[in-house]
C-alpha cells in the first residue's frame, strides 16, 4: 500500500501534495499517484506529516492542515490509499466475525474494522477513529447485545469490496440486497485482478 495527502473540494478531490512540498492539481479527481507526488510508505507516516505541518497553501490561501471546523467550501487534507497489492487475505470469513463479536468487552464502545490486508479487527472506539482502515463499521454501544451477524458480515463484505474497486476508505452503513457467495466471488475476482 502507498499512501497520498489530497485536497478534497466537496465533491471531488481536487489536487495533492507533491514531492517540494505544494500542493499540486490532479489530473483526474481520482488519479493514481505519478512520480512528483511525495507517497508514503504507510497511513502513519502521512498522518505523521499532517502533524509535523501546521499549514499548507492552495490557491495562494493558506488554510491549516487539521481545523477544528471546517464548511462545506473549506478544502480539506485527507489521507487516500493506493492499493499496489493484493491483500494477504483477500476474504474473512463469518465464523472470524462471530469470534470477534462474542469475544468483546461489553463494557466498552468498539467499532469493526477492516485492515488494509483484509483481516477484522474490533477496537477500542477512541483508537478505530484515530488510526486508518479502509473499512469502519457502525460502532457497538457497551452493553448493548450481540447483533446480526449475517447483516454485519453482509455490511462488512460490502465495504470490503467497495474499497477494493475503488480504492476509497468505507464507512459501511448500508447492506445491499447481493447475496453473500456472490459478493466473496466478486471480492475474489477483483483480488486476483490487482
Amino acid at each position: 500500500m502507498n499512501f497520498t495527502i489530497d485536497v478534497h473540494c466537496s465533491p471531488i478531490y481536487t489536487h495533492r501534495l507533491k514531492q517540494n512540498g505544494s500542493f499540486g492539481q490532479l489530473a483526474a479527481p481520482y488519479g493514481e499517484p505519478s512520480r512528483d507526488d511525495f507517497i508514503f510508505a504507510s497511513y502513519a507516516a502521512a498522518t505523521e506529516w499532517l502533524e509535523q505541518n501546521e499549514s499548507y497553501t492552495l490557491g495562494g490561501k493558506a488554510y491549516l492542515t487539521c481545523p477544528a471546523t471546517v464548511s462545506f467550501e473549506d478544502p480539506v487534507l485527507i489521507i487516500r490509499p493506493h492499493r499496489n497489492s493484493k491483500p494477504s487475505q483477500p476474504v474473512f470469513s463469518k465464523s472470524e466475525l462471530k469470534t470477534l463479536l462474542i469475544q468483546r468487552d461489553e463494557r466498552i464502545n468498539s467499532a469493526l474494522v477492516v485492515d488494509f490486508d483484509g483481516f477484522l479487527h474490533l477496537l477500542p472506539l477512541e483508537r478505530s477513529l484515530l488510526e486508518g482502515y479502509p473499512v469502519r463499521l457502525e460502532t457497538f454501544i457497551a452493553g448493548d447485545s450481540l447483533p446480526d451477524v449475517d447483516t454485519i458480515y453482509r455490511l462488512l463484505l460490502q465495504g470490503w469490496f467497495d474499497h477494493l474497486t475503488t480504492g476509497e476508505i468505507v464507512y459501511a452503513h448500508e447492506v445491499q440486497d447481493i447475496d453473500e457467495e456472490a459478493l466473496t466471488n466478486a471480492i475474489r475476482d477483483v483480488v486476483s485482478n490487482i
